[in-house]
């Protein structure tokens, strides 16, 4: 889960980009980018929540991923049906708000795990916070509420080196 959540996440920095735009002359790249992008948004968010309930085993409600796989795939159905312009409008203030909730989910989950005694958790959950933090940044950015730049893939550097690390750890122990 873990992987098919970095390449999502690396589709959509391509797209967030407009890297197609720019090397294509096709017609359609504009169209095909925004879907790839909001399409590997939702996937990644499904994905990454089966990530954190692989990664901490009895941590997570095992219906929370489930809830995450059935809005990815409402989601994906109206980008894949819907004009650009009615799909951007319908979805991504669901989608930001679905981050949001994923996102406390996940500190939350950490913060259980810790106080379980489970150690090994305090490396992502620093990782994921950094994530977590640049996310929001770029919802405030894509709002106009603040003028910065899109860091996710600052966070997702910090999330992949901290499960990284944690990984390290795991097979050093073993």
């Amino acid at each position: 889960y873990f992987f098919v959540f970095c390449v999502l996440m690396a589709l959509r920095a391509i797209c967030v980009s407009h890297y197609p735009e720019q090397l294509s002359s096709w017609r359609f790249a504009f169209d095909m980018s925004t879907r790839v992008e909001y399409l590997a948004f939702f996937l990644g968010l499904a994905a990454y929540m089966q990530f954190v309930g692989k990664l901490l085993p009895g941590e997570l409600d095992r219906r929370v991923p489930l809830v995450f796989g059935i809005a990815a795939t409402v989601g994906s159905a109206i980008v894949l049906g819907a004009p650009v312009p009615v799909f951007m409008a319908l979805t991504t203030q669901a989608f930001q708000a679905a981050i949001l909730v994923a996102g406390i989910i996940t500190i939350y989950t950490f913060l259980k795990s810790l106080a379980a005694g489970r150690n090994e958790s305090l490396i992502p959950l620093l990782g994921f916070a950094f994530f977590f933090i640049f996310l929001v940044n770029d919802i405030l950015y894509s709002a106009l509420i603040i003028h910065t730049a899109h860091l996710t893939p600052v966070g997702i550097f910090a999330f992949i080196a901290s499960q990284s690390i944690t990984v390290a750890i795991r097979f050093n122990e073993s």
